[in-house]
């Protein structure tokens, strides 16, 4: 396992796919795909150049708050790559978690959520967060699967 500390606002998620959360206590795991790395995150040598990490996990401890507003939507027409909404989003409220008594951070995730399918924005409150990739993912093999775009 690789753990990268901080560097949240290093990272684009809109282009992610994220799964509901693990939730034990007031810690919160997302396993996510496709999540962007911007130049200057710890994982992207690249200077000018978004990186995706295939796999990897979203670490939240100390949580406080955790809402998703969810969007359901379907291509319209089919396989055309255009999308529309199909009902009114909702929000699910993931909790209650243990307070904890220390200062929180705000974090913003939006994307798309895998289930239930649907454009997601995704407002979390913790005391810390971190970046958790597996054996698969480790540094010196990143680069060859990573997806890089311009």
């Amino acid at each position: 396992m690789t753990i990268i500390q901080k560097n949240f606002d290093k990272l684009y998620t809109i282009a992610s796919d994220v799964a509901p959360p693990i939730v034990v206590d007031n810690k919160m795991v997302i396993p996510a795909r496709n999540l962007g790395a911007i130049p200057g995150h710890p994982l992207n040598p690249a200077p000018q150049e978004t990186i995706f990490i295939p796999k990897c996990y979203l670490v939240f401890e100390g949580v406080k708050k955790s809402i998703r507003e969810l969007w359901h939507y379907v291509a319209d027409p089919p396989e055309s790559g255009h999308f529309k909404t199909v009902e009114p989003s909702s929000s699910i409220v993931d909790g209650p978690f243990p307070e904890l008594g220390e200062p929180v951070e705000s974090f913003l995730i939006e994307g798309v959520m895998l289930f239930p399918h649907a454009w997601v924005s995704w407002e979390i409150e913790s005391v810390s967060f971190y970046l958790e990739l597996d054996s698969t993912n480790q540094p010196n093999f990143i680069e060859k699967d990573l997806i890089q775009v311009n």
